[in-house]
């Protein structure tokens, strides 16, 4: 059996804001193949919108971005700009 101090530190790799933090340092490392003139939105904002969306169970891009505009969705993600539809496609 763990001790307490153990089952505490397992813990803090299980809440919302740990998953996001590792979910956001992995997503930095995925290498960005387009144009730079191009570019709009970052990857990473890109691909965290893209989990929330699948996250939050929304039933299209559109309902997501009219959801995503929500103060309290940007900060629970960390999403700095919601990406188009196209984008995200």
């Amino acid at each position: 059996m763990q001790s307490a101090p153990d089952v505490l530190k397992l813990r803090a790799f299980l809440c919302a804001d740990a998953l996001m933090n590792t979910l956001r340092r992995r997503f930095k490392n995925v290498p960005d193949s387009r144009k730079q003139n191009d570019i709009t939105y970052s990857v990473l904002d890109t691909l965290v919108a893209a989990f929330a969306m699948f996250s939050l169970k929304d039933p299209s891009l559109l309902a997501f971005q009219e959801r995503a505009k929500e103060p309290v969705i940007k900060k629970l993600f960390g999403i700095e700009a919601i990406p188009s539809d196209s984008t995200m496609r």
